[in-house]
């Protein structure tokens, strides 16, 4: 394995962000950790980010910028991807602080302790709720919510084959992490430590994606979530009722016995499952 010192490149993108933006620089310079390099993705802003984010390039040539038109977070995330060129990447809002100085040494120790995973996720802390978010992910988890994308860190490889969709204006994070999640040659793991203190009242907080709530059925369904081999997801009742379940109260009617007559095709015990498949329904209808 090598030993050469990882490098950290962190996206962030900027629209009138000059009230917060300093604040998040000063979050990263102050990092021991020094294999860092700082992207920042600037939508036109038509304030004073840009002569902020200069002022600070005087004194850290690590830090780059662009500021040129874009169509939303996710594509100025993509161009971000594009001009990286450290190991991992991490991405942050403009008004998100990484919570500790140290916080880079520690993800670094946990990297290469655990033989350099595709992707590293940890907490962060809601400073309006005071509380953490989320702990240890499963597929149970993901099917309710997202990875809190401020605390992910990527290898940059894998934006070679994937990108943010940018049919999701607010959630293309939450489609691409069930895709990567459920792809069998992509490794996740935790490391249980708050990255960073982020405020949930930015732009994902006053809007709704309509586009993603829509299609979340369809790529749960093609992303084959449900039929994860997630230990604690197993434990919570039986696969294939879940996902039977999980249908049916979308109004999925088709999916649902889809998905069912998937699952009783390789089951191993067709009685077990159709006695099972009959105990839900009355319980769904009953309750």
């Amino acid at each position: 394995m090598s030993t050469y010192p990882l490098k950290f490149s962190i996206v962030i993108p900027t629209y009138n962000a000059a009230p917060v933006i300093e604040n998040c620089l000063k979050s990263i310079e102050k990092q021991t950790y020094k294999e860092v390099e700082c992207i920042i993705v600037d939508g036109c802003s038509k304030d004073d980010t840009m002569k902020i984010v200069q002022a600070y390039q005087k004194s850290f040539p690590h830090i780059q910028s662009i500021s040129e038109k874009d169509y939303g977070i996710y594509d100025a995330m993509n161009k971000g991807i594009s001009m990286c060129t450290g190991d991992y990447v991490l991405f942050l809002g403009s008004d998100d602080l990484l919570c500790s100085d140290d916080v880079l040494i520690a993800v670094n120790e946990h990297i290469i302790q655990n033989n350099k995973p595709d992707i590293i996720y940890g907490n962060v802390y809601n400073k309006h709720e005071k509380s953490i978010y989320y702990g240890e992910m499963n597929a149970e988890k993901l099917l309710k919510s997202n990875f809190p994308h401020q605390a992910m860190f990527y290898k940059r490889d894998i934006f070679r084959s994937k990108k943010y969709n940018l049919k999701y204006p607010i959630l293309a994070d939450y489609h691409l992490n069930i895709v990567l999640y459920t792809t069998a040659n992509i490794k996740f793991s935790y490391i249980d430590k708050i990255i960073t203190i982020y405020n949930d009242h930015g732009t994902s907080y006053r809007t709704i994606d309509f586009e993603f709530l829509t299609d979340k059925p369809t790529i749960v369904y093609h992303s084959q979530l449900l039929r994860k081999n997630d230990t604690k997801f197993a434990g919570f009742i039986d696969n294939m009722m879940l996902e039977y379940i999980y249908w049916i109260r979308l109004g999925k009617y088709y999916h649902a016995w889809k998905a069912t007559l998937y699952n009783l095709k390789y089951s191993t015990s067709l009685i077990t499952h159709i006695h099972r498949l009959i105990y839900w329904s009355i319980k769904l209808k009953y309750g």
